[in-house]
């Protein structure tokens, strides 16, 4: 299957798709008691509306098997409620998977770093909430490092970059 994976731009025909993968997430995590995007809002948050304005202004990615979307993920060219913008980032959000698609994240990282070599940035960036230790060891398994430690009062959050190399 690995090998069938296109990642691709977003269109609006794959809205549904997407908020169908962040809701079995949001379920995924509550079942295995996961502290990450809460089911009652994150998907009330993040809506069609929403997701139409990233197409427009940033660069929102599915992960594609054929035609079926197995992954979503969102760069962003500026995020000043996490880092300092230094334009030299991107900034990845959004980030999901499918559920029973292994190795589809990978995929999806790797891309999302050759985007950033391609587009001369020198970090991948992203933030995850800190109790989450499942991601957490992801992360560092992709070779992110953990950079801060912060809480803006409700969400304590871990930032994470990788340095993007030749």
């Amino acid at each position: 299957m690995k090998n069938n994976i296109k990642i691709v731009l977003a269109k609006p025909k794959d809205l549904d798709a997407i908020h169908e993968i962040l809701i079995q997430r949001c379920k995924w995590f509550k079942d295995n008691h996961i502290d990450q995007w809460k089911l009652d809002w994150y998907p009330k948050k993040y809506n069609n509306e929403y997701f139409l304005k990233q197409i427009k202004e940033n660069y929102l990615y599915v992960a594609k098997n054929k035609k079926e979307v197995v992954g979503v993920m969102l760069l962003k060219k500026k995020d000043e409620r996490y880092w300092s913008n230094d334009n030299n980032s991107y900034f990845l959000h959004h980030f999901a998977t499918k559920l029973g698609n292994k190795g589809v994240g990978k995929i999806m990282l790797k891309f999302a770093c050759n985007k950033c070599l391609k587009d001369k940035k020198k970090y991948l960036r992203l933030d995850s909430k800190s109790s989450n230790d499942r991601l957490t060891k992801y992360y560092e398994s992709m070779s992110f490092i953990n950079v801060k430690v912060n809480n803006n009062g409700i969400y304590k959050y871990k930032l994470w970059e990788k340095k993007i190399e030749n």
